[in-house]
């Protein structure tokens, strides 16, 4: 996991302080559905909680702050959260074809790429793709 600071002592005032706030979340894997409480959020690699008690109340403040926010085409904070997932999404399923794309091969979709070259890829490519794929 990336090392990440954030200051959970911030009051957001702005959407663009409170996108800041949920992107280093994010990077730091700390996210979480925001309907949860913080302090009950665990980190299933370790089994050990995400927030301590105090960053857990900190959040809690954060994410009352970000409510009333105009989140536009978003929504919500956690409409925001899932846009920010889906496009590290999006940039992992780039960055697989491009490892995997020969010069002459034209730039599709991901489920378009492994259907397109499905007998040329080896298994390991191909299911790694298929465990990519399932994952949108």
């Amino acid at each position: 996991m990336q090392k990440v600071f954030i200051d959970h002592s911030v009051q957001i005032k702005s959407i663009n302080q409170a996108k800041g706030y949920i992107s280093a979340l994010v990077a730091a894997g700390k996210d979480f559905h925001f309907d949860d409480d913080p302090a009950d959020v665990i980190d299933y690699g370790t089994g050990e909680r995400v927030f301590t008690d105090e960053e857990a109340k900190a959040v809690c403040h954060r994410l009352d702050e970000m409510a009333d926010l105009d989140w536009d085409e978003h929504e919500c904070p956690i409409g925001y959260v899932l846009h920010l997932q889906e496009e590290k999404l999006h940039q992992a399923a780039r960055d697989f074809m491009d490892t995997h794309t020969k010069a002459d091969w034209v730039p599709l979709s991901l489920d378009e790429w492994l259907v397109e070259h499905a007998d040329q890829l080896s298994d390991d490519v191909r299911r790694a793709g298929y465990t990519l794929l399932a994952q949108f």
